[in-house]
Formats: structure tokens, C-alpha cells, sequence
């Protein structure tokens, strides 16, 4: 009779014990990840963002900008880019005409064709004969994307911006997130993650030229 007793001790030890390591392992499951950065958001499973660059969803409405994936051209700190000037990139041949969006050129656009199709009825207001047409994607961020004037097609899509674009009709320079944009009630923190970009179109694509931060 002991020997059973004993024998029942022990499994109700080993029972609990497992029960233990069960809830220890629920908790840990349940326990919030922490994202940092753009590679720890991809690790965690959370959904990724084609645009240029890319992002990466941290939770509604909150995305981490992929920064190593347009390190290219001049980067350093806020000062580097001031030779980047519109007048630098002025075109002379300025496109008028308003043609149909075809919107088979880039098929995720539909989705946002009011506000595409709005710009586009402004004309022309980029580099000549390209249209940008911008949108808002939750707070402090907006999609832009580039449509050719001269075939209505979309050749650049869904650029993330967290303070809009600035562009010229008769300049090639697109600037990300200008600095004149960025309100004076930003943190610190959030100055850390932004940067201010300058690319010139080129081949159908964004080139990227200089890029700033704090």
C-alpha cells in the first residue's frame, strides 16, 4: 500500500511539473515580441509592404521603414544633401495633356483609383510629363505613386512617405519627406527613424541620390 501511495505522489508530482512547463510555455507564446527594427518586424512573421522602400506592418496603422534596403548614394547627417536643389534638375519640356490611367500597368493600384485618377486631372507635376499621386495609409503615412502622362501608365508604386513628397513640373528632383514638412512637435525618437530622401527618375525607376538624417 506505501509503495502504491509513493507511486501516486509521484505522478502527481510529475503532472504538475508538466503543468507548470505547459503554462510557462503559454506565457511565453503570449508574451508581446519586441520590434525594433525593420529585420526583427520580417522575424516575427509580421506582413511586409512592396513599396519603395519596403515596410514592415509592427501592428495597425504602425509600419518600420526597411532603411538598410535604400542605403545607396550620399548618406550622412542632416546638411548632406543641401547641393540636392530643385533648380539643379530643372527640365525644359513641360507636358500638358491629360491622358487615361491604365491601371493594367501596376493591377494593385485599383485599389486606389479615386485618389489616382484626381491627380491625375491636376496634369502633369513632375519631372515634365509624370503626375504623383499620393494617399494616406494610416497616421503620419502616405502611398505615392508616379504615373507617365505621355502612356497613362503607373511606373512607380506605392513609396512610402511619413511626411508627403515634394516635387517641381519642371524639375527631375522627387523629395521624400521634405524637411519643411516635418512638423516641429516631433520627438526625437521618431526623428531618429526618418529620413529625408532625393532620387531623380530615371529608366522608368527611382534613383536615389542623397539621403538625411538626424
Amino acid at each position: 500500500m506505501k509503495i502504491a501511495t509513493k507511486r501516486l505522489i509521484s505522478w502527481v508530482f510529475v503532472l504538475v511539473f508538466i503543468g507548470i512547463l505547459a503554462f510557462l510555455g503559454i506565457e511565453y507564446q503570449n508574451k508581446p515580441v519586441l520590434i525594433r527594427n525593420f529585420e526583427e518586424c520580417v522575424l516575427a512573421g509580421k506582413p511586409v509592404i512592396n513599396s519603395v522602400p519596403k515596410r514592415c506592418e509592427v501592428s495597425k496603422d504602425q509600419f518600420i521603414v526597411d532603411i538598410a534596403g535604400i542605403q545607396k548614394g550620399d548618406i550622412g547627417k542632416k546638411g548632406l544633401c543641401d547641393s540636392y536643389v530643385f533648380n539643379k534638375y530643372r527640365i525644359t519640356e513641360v507636358f500638358e495633356d491629360v491622358v487615361p490611367v491604365n491601371f493594367d500597368s501596376y493591377p494593385d493600384s485599383k485599389k486606389f483609383k479615386t485618389a489616382i485618377q484626381s491627380a491625375v486631372a491636376g496634369g502633369p507635376n513632375f519631372s515634365g510629363h509624370y503626375t504623383v499621386a499620393s494617399w494616406g495609409c494610416g497616421t503620419s503615412c502616405q502611398e505615392n505613386a508616379i504615373i507617365d502622362m505621355k502612356t497613362g501608365d503607373i511606373l512607380v508604386f506605392g513609396i512610402a512617405s511619413q511626411y508627403g513628397v515634394s516635387t517641381k513640373r519642371d524639375s527631375k528632383l522627387f523629395i521624400v519627406n521634405p524637411r519643411e514638412n516635418i512638423p516641429d512637435y516631433v520627438t526625437k525618437e521618431e526623428k531618429n527613424t526618418l529620413t529625408t530622401s532625393f532620387y531623380i527618375l530615371e529608366n522608368n525607376a527611382l534613383v536615389l541620390l542623397c539621403r538625411e538624417g538626424e
